[in-house]
């Protein structure tokens, strides 16, 4: 077997872990792991991760340093986005994850949690869109990348926005049966954030993360999810609209019979909808390309080389 690779994503709801061998000149995944001990609960609000939180998150990954172990993986890539950013606690957090795990992580910035998804996402789809200018959005629990560039290179510009479907749920109370002022609100400040960029050119986008795959496993009714039916998908307005109008006027418990949605994502579904929904009407696409490679696979063709792996600098 091939050298073994390794990345750990600790985002605002989700814990992933990944573990993967590079076969020239792709990443094959050998395991892929999701929790969901959100920890950036409330962190809108409170500007701190709480306690609750931070044992959940420990707990699982205890979990996955076992599995390391029986890979004889020793040093995986250990990454947090929004939350580690963002929370006031953000030292102590690390330093107390680093004593009882010994998983060492970094809190990266927003920049570069736009260009890792990038990389991620356009690698294996980049002979698709060779010399085309795309744009890929990552939508996550607390913050929002778009990134424009050529496949397999730097992106030309990376914005990270703190707009995520947990926060969005938390600040406007989207988590069940939102009013119409709340949706206003939630939708006003969408765009606003938004509108602090400007309308790039792109020929075609690319989505990534936990809400995007969602709303196409939704739309499919996978009830266990396949790769295989999501890479390289389409996305279409259209879907994400009826998966939103429907969302919407359901309860919680409702919500988890949908086929396609996981239990730990049934809160923060319309949040997630309403932004890929507006950022689609906000550059006046009618669909997008879904990617289930993103930041966990750009951080290793990053480690990699991607001259290395194969794909232009």
């Amino acid at each position: 077997m091939s050298e073994l690779y390794s990345s750990i994503d600790l985002g605002t709801n989700t814990l992933r872990l990944l573990i993967a061998e590079f076969k020239y000149p792709y990443l094959q995944p050998i395991e892929m792991l999701i929790s969901m001990p959100r920890i950036g609960a409330d962190l809108i609000n409170t500007n701190y991760i709480d306690t609750n939180s931070l044992k959940r998150t420990i707990h699982y990954l205890r979990v996955y340093s076992k599995i390391l172990n029986n890979y004889s993986i020793k040093n995986p890539i250990c990454f947090a986005t929004a939350s580690l950013r963002y929370a006031k606690n953000k030292n102590t957090v690390l330093q107390k994850i680093k004593k009882a795990t010994d998983l060492e992580f970094t809190a990266i910035s927003g920049e570069k949690e736009g260009y890792l998804s990038f990389l991620g996402a356009t690698y294996s789809l980049g002979s698709k869109f060779k010399e085309k200018l795309v744009m890929v959005i990552d939508i996550g629990g607390g913050s929002t990348e778009l990134s424009v560039g050529y496949p397999c290179r730097k992106p030309i510009i990376s914005h990270s926005l703190r707009l995520g479907s947990c926060m969005l749920c938390e600040k406007f109370n989207l988590f069940e049966y939102p009013d119409k002022k709340s949706i206003l609100n939630a939708k006003e400040y969408i765009i606003e954030q938004i509108k602090t960029l400007k309308k790039f050119q792109f020929t075609h986008l690319i989505g990534v993360a936990g809400t995007i795959t969602t709303l196409k496993t939704i739309s499919l009714k996978l009830e266990i999810y396949k790769k295989s039916l999501i890479q390289n998908s389409t996305l279409s307005l259209n879907e994400v609209s009826e998966i939103y109008n429907l969302v919407k006027i359901l309860s919680i418990k409702q919500r988890l019979s949908m086929k396609g949605l996981p239990e730990g994502r049934a809160d923060v579904i319309i949040g997630g909808s309403l932004i890929t929904k507006t950022i689609l009407e906000y550059f006046d696409v009618n669909s997008l390309i879904v990617s289930d490679e993103d930041i966990m696979y750009g951080v290793i063709y990053e480690k990699v080389g991607t001259k290395k792996a194969g794909c232009s600098p």
